[in-house]
């Protein structure tokens, strides 16, 4: 037992001592950041304007009857006679960005948007503009407001979770349950990783100092 616990310090103590291992404990929670950071900085570069700054976006009814409700929060949405008209202005930098209402949207659902950047999916600002912009068009004229203000805010979802007996249950979970486990069981498998790593350098120098215990 007590050769086993000498084996245990020597080889803890040895790997904590190893460079490789304390750059890839390094390493891990490093790239993560890095990454964080950068799909932030992604996101910054195409991110909301300053306040006080309004975002001008052109669209092509080609469906009929947008009009109106063309200032938006933060957007302003600018009517395009045609798509050659709307590539001029977007080369032209009277507009970020366009979209083209086709004339089948009222059965596809379909929008299809123009930029001249590269973009990982379209700004939260925007695209509530453009939602709330198609959503006030189609309802024009409808007499009840709460059913207008019901389908541009569909739904407001509220969990609760029950215990066996059908009673609420005092812990409702969320997003703090979800990821403390999530972050452990991500440290459980790269430690379970890191460690196999070392454990073969450890069993090939354990062979080494036997073969020399027997050739001397």
């Amino acid at each position: 037992m007590n050769k086993t616990l000498l084996i245990l310090k020597h080889e803890f103590t040895h790997t904590l001592k190893r460079k490789s291992f304390i750059i890839m404990t390094l390493a891990f929670p490093l790239i993560a950041l890095l990454a964080i950071g950068g799909y932030q900085i992604v996101q910054g570069l195409g991110g909301p304007p300053a306040p006080g700054e309004v975002v001008t976006v052109g669209y092509v009814d080609e469906a009929g009857g947008f009009d109106d409700y063309t200032n938006q929060q933060g957007v302003t949405l600018i009517s395009q006679p045609t798509e050659e008209e709307a590539t001029r202005a977007l080369l032209a930098e009277e507009i970020s960005q366009y979209f083209i209402i086709p004339e089948d949207y009222l059965s596809t659902g379909v929008v299809t948007k123009y930029t001249l950047e590269r973009e990982l999916e379209i700004s939260d600002e925007v695209w509530q503009a453009m939602k709330s912009f198609l959503i006030s068009n189609l309802l024009e004229g409808e007499p009840n407001s709460d059913i207008v203000n019901r389908v541009t805010y569909p739904v407001s979802l509220s969990s609760i979770t029950l215990d066996e007996t059908g009673q609420i249950a005092q812990q409702q979970g969320g997003f703090t349950a979800f990821i403390i486990p999530y972050i452990f069981s991500i440290l459980l498998i790269m430690s379970i990783f890191t460690s196999s790593g070392f454990l073969l350098p450890g069993l090939g120098e354990e062979k080494e100092n036997r073969i020399m215990e027997i050739l001397l």
